[in-house]
């Protein structure tokens, strides 16, 4: 008998006895030359590496979307309004919202813009670079390609380089708690070597405030430490589901073994 079309390994390619612990082959440098990693991923495997696995390294559609919580749909507007306002600066300060937003988001969209105007770095006199902008390294000893979307380049007067990072949820982590500000303290040193530089948060929720991570040689260490373990892990096809509150909001909820959300949507 052939496996479910959503399930996510194949019986016949699932070692013996490994069903709940999520064992998948190695990705080795044959089979993968260059490891794709995005600045999210580290926290995703972290969180769970199965539904990184599933999701990423090996590609598998996912069977069952979660739905995009209020919360997801509220980021994705006030990362859209605030680049549409730095890219027409003229827009910047404006009180009505330059991008369309369902009715029963605009007040939140509205806040989280006022959030940013005080929070601002024109605010000082920096100038804007890019926003949205993609950065790419690839670590050859490692055989992957680093990658960030960072929301914000700004230059300071001083010549320091700020990659900004909006966050509109309540409690994110902070950039020093965070791996993906790792990796973006990591591109930083790679496109602006001979600039000092930093990763900064702007958190826009609850009370609206900043946390910045100083893109030292320890900070970078770090990062390629971390990158490498990603990497290392992946290499060696470590895959074990780490079940917890997150699966409600997993692609692979009701095909994975250990979910705990397995027959539950999000609410």
């Amino acid at each position: 008998m052939s496996a479910p079309a959503d399930a996510p390994w194949p019986p016949e390619d699932r070692p013996d006895g490994d069903e709940d612990t999520g064992s998948r082959p190695a990705l080795t440098r044959r089979s993968h030359p260059d490891l794709m990693v995005w600045a999210g991923h580290l926290a995703e495997r972290r969180r769970c590496p199965r539904q990184h696995g599933n999701r990423i390294a090996l590609g598998i559609a996912s069977p069952d979307p979660a739905p995009v919580t209020a919360a997801a749909t509220r980021g994705i507007l006030t990362h859209r309004e605030l680049q549409e306002r730095h890219d027409r600066w003229e827009a910047h300060g404006a009180v009505a919202l330059a991008c369309e937003a369902p009715d029963h988001h605009v007040e939140a969209v509205q806040a989280d813009v006022r959030a940013h105007l005080d929070l601002c770095p024109a605010e000082d006199g920096a100038r804007y670079l890019a926003g949205e902008q993609v950065l790419v390294t690839r670590l050859e000893d490692l055989g992957a390609v680093v990658l960030a979307i960072v929301d914000a380049v700004w230059e300071h007067a001083d010549g320091t380089i700020e990659l900004r990072d909006y966050k509109t949820g309540a409690a994110p982590p902070g950039p020093a708690e965070d791996p993906a500000a790792l990796v973006h303290a990591l591109l930083a040193r790679t496109h602006w070597p001979e600039r000092p530089s930093r990763v900064t948060y702007e958190l826009l929720a609850d009370a609206p405030t900043t946390a910045e991570l100083p893109v030292t040689q320890d900070t970078v260490e770090a990062a390629l430490g971390a990158v490498g373990e990603h990497v290392a892990a992946l290499r060696r096809g470590e895959w074990e589901a780490r079940p917890g509150p997150h699966c409600r909001w997993c692609d692979y909820r009701r095909s994975c073994p250990s979910s705990q959300a397995a027959a539950a949507d999000p609410s």
